[in-house]
């Protein structure tokens, strides 16, 4: 497993830099970064809960490219390059950074009280969280991103209260309640335009673009609440059968099947029943 992280890590960083210079071959190396970061998601699935003592150096590690990349988005946005180079490289360290999200809300998946005391240990708490959330649009853009976010924010729920970081108490928790709550709506609209789609009819509606909401109760009624439940016993589960060219290889999406398999709206409500005796009192004010 530490051999596969270094090759991991080789990967992120191949020139060995600090973390504050950009060297110019990583922009050629930004898709063989997407890659390391689906290697570091297999582990996070098939070996849930025996990675404990090497989870801080993984998101370190995760946290280290996160801000390269977005340092080589600036980068690429000030070249002089051509137009169309430019738009491929931009476009490239935009999906490369989605890639490391997605990864890093498996990290919380994986064990959420571990991550969050990693992450506050490394004064990261309200940089990640609010990043997480200003990137809801482009994890929007793809169903897959979208239900990994959604594992992720729901598992915060798992957290006891007097675990959860400062800069998550009251109305920060609540926050991520409410987004949560809204992905989960929007995941349920696009698996059923998948649905009618493979039928051979035409969907009512383009998925809508992700809406940001305030973190309010009214945001989260009980009727949603109640739609996202019964959502458990009607979704089926869905490996998809078309993937962006260039994302995704075959041998890729077998190691990640159990990933994709995995009723998201199932934990949601298996976590909510859970949610009022581990954290009673943002379940009260929720």
């Amino acid at each position: 497993i530490k051999l596969i992280l270094s090759m991991v890590e080789f990967t992120y960083f191949p020139q060995g830099g600090g973390e504050d210079q950009i060297m110019p071959s990583e922009v050629d190396m930004l898709t063989p970064g997407q890659y390391a970061s689906k290697v570091v998601q297999m582990m996070l699935i098939h070996l849930r809960g025996k990675l404990d003592p090497i989870i801080p150096g993984i998101i370190q590690l995760l946290f280290k490219k996160l801000a390269r990349v977005i340092a080589l988005e600036g980068e690429i946005a000030r070249s002089t390059e051509d137009e169309e180079d430019k738009e491929y490289y931009a476009d490239t360290a935009r999906y490369t950074k989605t890639v490391l999200l997605e990864t890093i809300c498996l990290a919380v998946y994986y064990n959420p009280v571990l991550f969050l005391s990693v992450c506050s240990r490394l004064k990261q708490v309200t940089q990640l969280f609010k990043l997480w959330i200003d990137s809801m649009k482009s994890l929007c853009s793809r169903q897959e991103s979208l239900g990994i976010s959604a594992l992720g924010m729901t598992s915060l729920a798992l957290v006891p209260q007097h675990q959860v970081p400062p800069e998550l108490k009251g109305k920060g928790i609540l926050q991520l309640m409410s987004t949560n709550v809204q992905q989960l709506i929007e995941l349920k609209k696009m698996e059923d335009n998948e649905e009618e789609d493979s039928d051979g009819t035409e969907s009512e509606d383009e998925t809508q673009e992700f809406e940001d909401v305030d973190a309010t109760k009214d945001a989260i009624n009980e009727k949603h609440m109640e739609e996202i439940r019964g959502l458990a016993q009607k979704i089926r589960d869905v490996i998809h059968e078309d993937m962006k060219a260039g994302q995704h290889d075959e041998y890729l999406d077998e190691f990640l099947e159990p990933l994709y398999k995995l009723d998201k709206f199932q934990f949601f409500a298996e976590t909510m029943d859970k949610f009022p005796k581990i954290n009673p009192q943002a379940y009260q004010d929720w």
